[in-house]
């Protein structure tokens, strides 16, 4: 009997049996015609090419990317970034190390290839998850200064790593990287999230005049952001826009129809739309507009673009950005938590003015246009319209 440990160990000869062996705390039997030799026992220059005689081939290198890319997000934005940088590493690893894979591992490459259909960009990831004991942490750094000489910001760097380490991080808790390997590269088994633990989001909110009128007060008019802000907010509750539609708001799409100003959007696959300028969004547009020396008809800038203090920036305020403003301000007048599933968020307040043109005497046909939805049910269902029971077809019927 022999006390050993799995990571300690390479056998001769690589048969499934000594691959399957399970390796507890407690003593084993050796099974006769394998042989178990210590690491110690090997000068250096072997252990290059034993790394892959002991290793299962069972477990795509794909799987380790799927795992790491559902670990780290649902959002898709997150997930093509992760696929992004983790397809550019491996692509990396492929070219400077990818000779020394054992002869069985040269179909498999390259490691990592990206090609195109239609305008969709698609990453493949091929082999075993055991090319994995080829990184080190010299070919980390490498390509970290490849990705600079490339050009790239170091924010943008900075992501490629993060992501990369996540990906290296479960590939350490799936075993095809070495405790040894984990310690040189400083990473550790990868984590799971922790969910944030709360009651159930709640769902299609409306505000009550209250809580609108609490909302609006909430920005700060004696400083610029809280001008911008007042803007934004009542963007969403006198026009019930979109976060993406007020993030990429521009100058160009007002119009002057008759005594009245217009918004013309088009976003993505909404459909077409006009929407007429509220008389209280056309003030708070117009104290925001004097702060910018911005005024109605020119042609060219962006609507809401970054504040910092005293200064304006002339890039747009981003679409998540919004979004984290309005749940500051909901959480700020009370109505919403801080954080979690139960925030306010600009849906919220899009639902709201819809809702309250229904409920001041608005067809369901022009909320559709308004909200630049495809049908009436879609619209219905949006601000709650099919569950009503304050006004049926029956109470209607009159002959």
């Amino acid at each position: 009997m022999v006390r050993c440990r799995k990571s300690d160990f390479f056998t001769f000869p690589p048969k499934s049996a000594a691959r399957s062996l399970a390796f507890p705390s407690s003593p084993v039997m050796v099974p006769s015609g394998i042989i178990f030799i210590h690491r110690s026992e090997f000068p250096d220059r072997h252990r290059e090419s034993m790394k892959f005689q002991n290793l299962s081939f069972e477990k795509p290198l794909k799987e380790v990317v799927l795992s790491t890319i559902r670990a780290a997000s649902g959002s898709r934005n997150t997930a093509y970034t992760y696929e992004r940088a983790i397809g550019l590493f491996l692509s990396f690893v492929d070219e400077y190390k990818g000779s020394l894979l054992p002869t069985e591992f040269q179909p498999y490459r390259p490691l990592s290839k990206l090609s195109i259909s239609g305008r969709k960009k698609v990453w493949s990831f091929n082999g075993p998850a055991t090319v994995l004991n080829l990184i080190d942490a010299g070919l980390i750094e490498k390509f970290r200064k490849f990705r600079k000489e490339m050009g790239e910001s170091e924010s943008s760097i900075k992501n490629r790593m993060v992501a990369v380490r996540a990906f290296l991080s479960m590939a350490f808790r799936d075993g095809f990287l070495t405790v040894s390997q984990a310690h040189e590269l400083g990473i550790s088994t990868h984590k799971t999230i922790r969910k944030f633990n709360s009651a159930s989001p709640i769902q299609n909110r409306i505000l009550a005049p209250e809580q609108v009128s609490s909302l609006r007060q909430s920005p700060d008019l004696r400083t610029m952001k809280g001008i911008r802000d007042r803007a934004i907010i009542d963007t969403f509750l006198y026009a019930a826009l979109a976060r993406e539609e007020v993030s990429n708001l521009q100058m160009n799409q007002f119009r002057r129809i008759g005594n009245s100003w217009w918004l013309k959007i088009k976003w993505r696959s909404r459909q077409p739309k006009e929407v007429k300028i509220h008389a209280e969004l056309l003030s708070s547009l117009n104290r925001w507009f004097k702060v910018k020396s911005f005024e109605f008809g020119q042609k060219h800038g962006w609507v809401f673009t970054g504040v910092n203090g005293k200064i304006l920036s002339k890039s747009r305020i981003d679409a998540a950005l919004v979004g984290k403003l309005i749940a500051q301000y909901g959480y700020k007048c009370g109505i919403a938590p801080a954080q979690g599933p139960s925030v306010l968020k600009c849906n919220d307040l899009r639902r709201t003015a819809a809702r309250n043109a229904f409920d001041n005497g608005a067809d369901l046909l022009t909320i559709q246009a308004m909200l630049g939805y495809s049908n009436v049910k879609i619209t219905a269902d949006y601000i709650g319209a099919a569950k009503s029971k304050s006004e049926i077809a029956i109470d209607h019927i009159r002959y």
